[in-house]
């Protein structure tokens, strides 16, 4: 499983630097910091939804995305969002099924946090 779980790593990392030199730009990314975990170590949200998607915990990261709508400012929501939906859509149709989870599951989570964000602003 570890083996499985640095594969992963690897290949989230190296296709966000290609998707970097592509466009000839960082991504944005949006780096709060969630209380201290068991090692004291502080991770950003992001980290910790990168350690759910690795071990295949996709379901429990997209509940956690939409628990943080009350607590983060929509700003901070889409981008988390957008980042979130875009680290998916680099899962192989057989990595999304092996963590129980489906590209149509994506896009309406994508759709429902778009909408949620939306009405927000009106």
């Amino acid at each position: 499983m570890k083996m499985n779980e640095d594969y992963l790593m690897r290949e989230f990392e190296g296709s966000s630097l290609m998707a970097g030199a592509l466009f000839n730009k960082k991504a944005e990314t949006v780096e709060l910091k969630l209380e201290a975990d068991a090692q004291g170590d502080g991770l950003s949200i992001q980290e910790m939804m990168m350690r759910m998607i690795v071990a295949h915990k996709i379901n429990a990261a997209e509940n956690y995305l939409f628990a943080l709508k009350e607590q983060i400012s929509d700003k901070d929501m889409r981008l988390l969002g957008e980042w979130f939906y875009m680290e998916l859509e680099k899962l192989s149709d057989e990595a999304l099924a092996a963590a129980d989870f489906s590209k149509a599951e994506m896009i309406q989570g994508k759709e429902e946090l778009l909408a949620s964000l939306n009405k927000a602003k009106d």
